[in-house]
């Protein structure tokens, strides 16, 4: 009985698989289980393979988890500091340097980072890092249909919404002056022709697209 338990702790792993995606790419994984992986664009992940537990590393970027419960194989997504336990749901996980932010659509999961677990609902979001757990916010607003290629924003500060095109576009993306990501943007683009978003911003903010010489676009004010 020891040993089994021993055994269990330990819960020894094999080689896995790394998933990686380009700007503008997305792609799918479906797992022996049935589970699948959606891998936004310009992220990157490791799935490892365990005898008791099924974990993945996300170590750039976004991606989702349509996950089949096990009772004897529990998934884990690790984001940096943020640990991430499922108990047969859907959810994303997003992540930018050392902090992560989680999206709970279905089911339910368990945060844990810094000390510090919480317990999400469906319709729940919140962010984590090395300092612990923030605050748990609805899901309004978030990105439910970035697997499909659509991002809307309701009001949402242009520095956001530049942070998601940024994903899909192949050049950088430049805002020259911080104070203009304050700027509210609406609507519906798709992320799978973010050079035509992108285009569409002068035409409804104050701000101009400048080429630059590498390639990137600078946003900047347009001069009155």
């Amino acid at each position: 009985m020891l040993a089994c338990l021993g055994l269990y702790r330990w819960d020894p792993g094999w080689a896995g698989t790394e998933l990686h995606t380009a700007p503008g790419e997305r792609r799918t994984l479906a797992l022996a289980d049935e589970s699948r992986i959606t891998l936004d664009a310009d992220s990157r992940l490791r799935v490892q393979r365990h005898l008791f537990s099924r974990r993945v590393q996300l170590l750039q970027g976004r991606a989702r988890f349509s996950v089949v419960h096990s009772g004897w194989r529990r998934f884990q997504v690790d984001a940096g500091a943020v640990q991430v336990r499922n108990y047969g749901t859907v959810f994303d996980v997003s992540r930018q340097g050392a902090r992560s932010e989680v999206t709970l659509w279905r089911g339910s999961v368990g945060v844990q980072a810094g000390g510090q677990a919480r317990r999400l609902q469906p319709g729940q979001r919140v962010e984590a890092g090395p300092q612990g757990i923030g605050a748990v916010h609805s899901s309004e607003g978030a990105q439910a249909d970035w697997p499909q290629g659509r991002l809307q924003f309701s009001a949402t500060p242009l520095s956001q919404v530049l942070a998601e095109l940024q994903r899909h576009h192949p050049g950088r993306i430049v805002l020259d002056d911080p104070a203009l990501g304050q700027l509210a943007v609406s609507g519906v683009f798709d992320s799978d022709r973010s050079a035509s978003a992108l285009a569409l911003q002068p035409q409804i903010l104050p701000v101009v697209l400048q080429p630059g010489d590498d390639g990137s676009v600078h946003v900047r004010a347009r001069l009155q």
